[in-house]
């Protein structure tokens, strides 16, 4: 099973691995709020990428407030985040909850090995998300705005993200969002715009092509105005043959100096505003 995530990831034994996953939590965040998603596409053909929750929090009892979907690795709110909730774990000294997603196949659920776990990290925010008619479009649409993803070449077909809004629909329900990932006919990818989910149609080859930089839109509507967000949606395509260095002294350890240069990325974002009639 390979795993991957927005920004930078950590290979080993040909799995890919986030060095992070991060989110918030906040004052009266409402239950059935989708706080991130860990996004996962198999090594072999059959296998169907598997999410749960390992109980190994630092503290335990409070486990029961989040639930990850199985099949699609969104981690959800359980339970409303009261000032009750807040206040005992500040007393306590808590200030980041910290547990992990494991990601295996349907059969294999044994959350004690390392290499098939996604860290988690909630930060306690003392303040409320603010209410449907303060935010903005893009706050709506995307929980990160860098959608970067990195898959390894001739990894089989699956899907591999679901777009999401921000806030629950039942807490904006005069608001609907929708997206659309803008794709070229001979791209190996497919946007199903029933579920929001986004496919692998054929494996990549890196020789062929190392980026893709595609389009998302998301059009968040209300009773009278609907607003167009644009984004980019990057997925580089990783050497399958990359692995750890061999050293003769038995090592897999050195001390390594690289000079670059760094480059400027783009991300982009822009509104339109349409009259409804």
């Amino acid at each position: 099973m390979e795993l991957f995530t927005v920004g930078a990831e950590t290979a080993t034994s040909g799995l890919y691995f986030p060095k992070k996953f991060t989110g918030s939590l906040h004052l009266d965040q409402p239950a059935g709020s989708m706080l991130l998603q860990v996004h996962a596409l198999s090594d072999h053909p059959g296998e169907v990428p598997h999410f749960s929750l390992c109980r190994t929090l630092q503290n335990p009892k409070y486990i029961h407030f989040f639930h990850v979907d199985g099949r699609s690795g969104i981690l959800y709110l359980n339970e409303t985040l009261t000032s009750d909730f807040f206040n005992e774990l500040r007393s306590l000294s808590i200030y980041i909850l910290r547990f992990k997603v494991m990601v295996s196949t349907a059969e294999d659920q044994v959350c004690d090995k390392p290499l098939t776990s996604a860290d988690i990290s909630l930060s306690l925010k003392d303040y409320r998300i603010p209410n449907c008619s303060a935010l903005q479009p893009k706050d709506l649409c995307f929980g990160d705005p860098q959608l970067s993803f990195h898959i390894k070449e001739n990894r089989p077909p699956g899907r591999f993200f679901q777009f999401y809004p921000y806030v629950p629909a039942h807490q904006c329900p005069n608001i609907s969002v929708g997206y659309t990932l803008i794709l070229d006919q001979h791209l190996p990818f497919q946007y199903n715009p029933v579920t929001s989910e986004v496919v692998l149609l054929n494996p990549l080859d890196r020789e062929e092509r190392e980026q893709y930089d595609l389009v998302v839109e998301c059009i968040v509507r209300n009773s009278t105005t609907a607003v167009e967000v644009m984004e980019s949606f990057r997925i580089t395509v990783d050497d399958e043959d990359d692995s750890p260095p061999f050293l003769p002294d038995g090592t897999n350890t050195a001390n390594v100096t690289v000079e670059y240069e760094r480059k400027k990325v783009l991300y982009f974002a822009y509104y339109k505003y349409i009259k409804l009639m």
